[in-house]
């Protein structure tokens, strides 16, 4: 068995939307750490014994860095970061933009965990046909990765 892998469509999110999602998110995270601190059996889970070290000391402390992080993010700090950080799984590259995980099935697997990106259907029928890339494939591999690259032509492959 080897590693999952990832198909990502591209994302048009701006910055500013990401900033803003990100921003809600550590809100929300800072709102249900405070109910727990207020109430241990808040939403009528008895928190402390589902996760004990949710203890007022390091929930005070999560919160403190959540603040943090809005602070850096509403200065403008950390875009790589806030793309990373969305609620879908997400990936933001250099040079090629934002890109969100379609859940789609996975057309093939690749053995190890490789910090190799592919960004064609070529790109990735070279990859799979490489044997030193040591990819497992099945019936419907080429049929996948075609149908992928045919819905998803700026779309990204990666390995995690």
């Amino acid at each position: 068995m080897g590693c999952h892998t990832w198909l990502y469509k591209k994302s048009n999110r701006t910055i500013e939307e990401a900033r803003e999602i990100y921003i809600k998110l550590l809100e929300e995270n800072n709102d249900f750490f405070n109910n727990i601190i207020k109430d241990k059996n808040h939403d009528g889970i008895d928190w402390l014994d589902v996760y004990p070290e949710f203890t007022d000391d390091n929930l005070n402390r999560v919160i403190a860095v959540n603040e943090r992080k809005i602070r850096i993010v509403k200065k403008g700090l950390c875009n790589v970061a806030v793309f990373n950080n969305q609620p879908e799984v997400s990936r933001y590259i250099e040079g090629k933009g934002f890109f969100i995980d379609t859940n789609e099935g996975q057309p093939f697997r690749k053995r190890g965990y490789p910090d190799d990106i592919l960004f064609s259907f070529e790109e990735t029928m070279d990859y799979i046909n490489d044997p030193k890339n040591n990819c497992e494939t099945w019936g419907y591999t080429n049929e996948g990765v075609k149908k992928f690259w045919d819905k998803y032509p700026d779309g990204m492959i990666d390995f995690g």
